[in-house]
């Protein structure tokens, strides 16, 4: 039990970080460290590959697929004749 409470609190300590590496906003002594640490610690490294599927798909969720599709219709209703225009001046 003493060798678990031991792996967590040193997983603790690197799970304050582990955001910030995923970023690339760790630098240096402190990115090797994080490096070493995840080569080692399975737990860390599936933490991390969450926060990167987790990314990926809030990002996938910032370019909608259909923008094209968006796009034109919003086209469409910006240039939109008046319906005589439309009807070749008669009305239907």
């Amino acid at each position: 039990m003493d060798k678990q409470k031991n792996a967590d609190d040193i997983c603790g300590k690197f799970a304050v970080d582990l955001s910030a590496y995923h970023d690339n906003e760790l630098e240096g002594k402190e990115r090797d460290a994080m490096k070493r640490h995840l080569d080692g610690c399975g737990s860390c490294r599936r933490d991390l590959e969450k926060m990167t599927k987790i990314s990926s798909a809030m990002n996938s969720l910032n370019q909608p697929a259909d923008l094209e599709l968006r796009l034109l219709e919003d086209l469409k209703k910006t240039l939109k004749l008046p319906e005589e225009q439309e009807n070749g001046g008669r009305k239907c």
